[in-house]
């Protein structure tokens, strides 16, 4: 083989090209996301909008909410068992993490109001608890069961916590779609209820494909109907 003259035969080859962790992708969708929120934002604010205490509150509170499904979804994916389910805790990741950007926009629009940064979380629902102790919300003990399991248990533990925040930030979201005052926030808060009583469904559906028992009708009904409105 003749070599080519002004070619080095041994240069080394260009090292391979690294493909992108998740966390990378997703913090790139995270801020298209908030780029796009943004923006239209600014394109459409009406001249005049008007937030009472259940707007404010269900928008602070499902912030922190999202958070606890965002950690428990970061968290399995560390023992990713069943392909399907490990599609469930990305979409969960980008999708509400997607929504607490939107959340944040209203939040300032709303002014930043000072409850929205308080240790109280749920009071413009009647029922005043601490942010950690929202229904729905993994307790120490149930995050670190979903740490210790492994293969299909790992599949049971995640997608049982999980179907029971989204049953619990279903009836939270219901309740601020029928009682807020500003009709954006009522509009979100209600396509949010919907998706993830959708969500409960697929995730539900999913566990049966796997051998594990569904979630019960019962132990879902309690949670989505522990703040539902009167």
């Amino acid at each position: 083989m003749t070599d080519h003259p002004g070619v080095d035969a041994r240069a080394p080859e260009p090292p391979a090209r690294r493909r992108p962790e998740l966390w990378q992708i997703v913090v790139l969708v995270v801020a298209l996301c908030f780029l796009s929120g943004v923006i239209g934002w600014w394109i459409n604010q009406p001249a005049d909008e008007s937030f009472n205490a259940v707007d404010v509150g269900f928008l602070s509170d499902m912030e922190t909410h999202h958070n606890g499904a965002i950690a428990l979804s970061f968290d399995y994916l560390g023992r990713e068992h069943d392909f399907l389910v490990g599609h469930f805790a990305r979409d969960i990741i980008v999708g509400q993490s997607q929504e607490m950007a939107a959340m944040n926009n209203y939040l300032n629009r709303a002014g930043n109001p000072a409850s929205a940064a308080d240790d109280v979380a749920m009071e413009w629902m009647g029922h005043p608890v601490r942010p950690t102790d929202m229904p729905g919300m993994p307790t120490e003990a149930e995050s670190e069961q979903l740490l210790a399991a492994r293969g299909l248990a790992a599949d049971d533990v995640f997608t049982h916590l999980m179907i029971r925040h989204h049953a619990a930030g279903s009836a939270m979201a219901g309740y601020a779609a029928e009682r807020g005052e500003h009709a954006g926030v009522r509009a979100f808060a209600a396509a949010m209820a919907k998706a993830q009583r959708t969500e409960i469904n697929e995730i539900n559906n999913r566990r049966v494909a796997l051998g594990l028992p569904a979630v019960s009708r019962q132990e879902i009904r309690q949670l989505e109907q522990l703040h539902a409105p009167g």
